[in-house]
């Protein structure tokens, strides 16, 4: 509508339309006669079915000159506002569906990428937790055998630090003995 009013208007301008009206006021004037009263029963007013062709004639022509200037004056410029109307009511349509299969599309591309987009981010989710899972049951599984290895290392120790301890213990009692023996007989033993 708005494309419409920026295009100029659609009717003929008044200006050019004033000089033909003005005309046929002129002629509408001019053939207009005066009225006369007909009386054919003796003054009374009686209704004329079949006007006198005196009158007729004049008539006939004037509507028939009348014609083609009430054509060119009225009825033509009317019917072009009025085609020019629906023109704009059909392309205003026209272009409300264009706008309205644009909308259902982009409406449809939408809802295409945020599904692919949900998808590929559930894929990326599951790929992302079985990679952390792996990773946890690696490190479960390194930190495990590193604890296993370190308990192995400590049993060795604690076990050689426990035969090194006995091993020390029998020479302690061995002297020990040695030496309670040694008092207990008051002599030294050899």
């Amino acid at each position: 509508m708005v494309a419409a009013r920026r295009r100029g208007p659609t009717r003929s301008s008044p200006r050019s339309a004033r000089p033909a009206a003005l005309a046929l006021a002129a002629v509408v004037l001019l053939a207009a006669s005066p009225a006369r009263a007909s009386d054919a029963h003796g003054g009374g007013h009686g209704l004329v079915l079949f006007p006198e062709l005196t009158e007729l004639v004049p008539l006939l022509v004037l509507f028939v000159l009348l014609i083609p200037l009430v054509n060119h004056l009225l009825f033509k410029p009317v019917f072009r506002i009025l085609d020019a109307r629906t023109e704009r009511i059909d392309g205003a349509r026209r272009r409300a569906a264009r706008l309205d299969q644009d909308a259902a599309g982009v409406l449809e591309r939408y809802r295409v990428a945020v599904a692919e987009v949900r998808s590929a981010s559930d894929v990326e989710r599951k790929a992302t937790l079985e990679t952390a899972r792996r990773a946890h049951v690696d490190l479960v599984a390194a930190e495990r055998s590193a604890a296993e290895r370190r308990m192995d290392t400590t049993r060795r120790e604690i076990d050689s630090a426990l035969a090194d301890a006995r091993q020390r213990l029998r020479q302690d009692v061995e002297a020990l003995a040695h030496e309670a023996a040694a008092r207990i007989l008051g002599r030294a033993l050899s």
